[in-house]
């Protein structure tokens, strides 16, 4: 699919748009040893990529025959948590000091979940839980220096023991292999500064192009029965993640 270089408005640019300037300015942000500030265009990138494939999700599900709505999972809550997608990400950054390029490979992993099995498609009930677990694992993957779980879920508003099994279910469901070719970082950054990669994602989940079809129109493959949770593990879970730390 050929992204149109469409800029996203209302967002500034992460990188130099010249062709000279774009391989060092990617470059830096994929360094493991640089550190992310608050007010980080990179995050805010990301975060409106993550919130417009939620938004194409949601409107998709809203007109969707309920037995094509992929299954409940373990990194789904009960209602949407009361922090956004950005202001979580700032939050991450602000207290686990990860570098940059563990946000990138985060996402690109949240997304080859989604791609693999419907049920882990982006919504608004699940998105933080993704984004948390893929933010540790491409920390434990990419930094020298990195926090434990424990400290990363009292950043992300769980439970140790549930971010334990998160990132266990993660590494399950990728199969262990968390390398993201630094090609596809790349090409991920510019897509979303382009503003055409949440289209992409959105086109290639629809169009079950793997052998097991993530698209609506293709069907959904079943949740693991193990990754099912019944109301009051959900409702616990969710008060929990309300008490998202100042």
């Amino acid at each position: 699919m050929v992204c149109k270089a469409t800029e996203v408005r209302g967002l500034a640019p992460v990188f130099d748009k010249e062709t000279s300037a774009v391989g060092e300015s990617v470059e830096a942000l994929l360094d493991p040893t640089a550190e992310v500030p608050e007010d980080s265009a990179l995050l805010a990138l990301l975060a409106n990529v993550l919130d417009t494939v939620v938004d194409a999700n949601e409107h998709a599900y809203q007109d969707a025959d309920p037995a094509l709505v992929p299954s409940l999972t373990v990194f789904h809550g009960l209602r949407a948590p009361p922090i956004g997608v950005e202001a979580y990400l700032v939050r991450i950054a602000k207290y686990a000091k990860c570098s940059p390029a563990c946000f990138v490979q985060a996402v690109a992993l949240v997304f080859r979940l989604a791609k693999r099995d419907a049920a882990y498609q982006l919504t608004s009930l699940n998105v933080h839980r993704l984004v948390l677990t893929g933010v540790l694992l491409a920390a434990k993957f990419l930094d020298d220096h990195y926090y434990n779980n424990a400290y990363y879920a009292r950043v992300g508003g769980v439970s140790t023991a549930e971010l334990n099994r998160l990132e266990v279910e993660m590494l399950r469901l990728l199969g262990f292999r968390l390398l993201v070719p630094r090609e596809e970082l790349e090409q991920l950054l510019l897509d979303a500064q382009a503003g055409c990669l949440a289209g992409q994602v959105v086109a290639r989940w629809r169009c079950g192009r793997k052998r097991r079809s993530v698209g609506l129109d293709d069907g959904v493959a079943a949740c693991d029965a193990g990754s099912r949770r019944t109301s009051l593990e959900l409702a616990a879970q969710q008060r929990r993640f309300g008490r998202v730390m100042a």
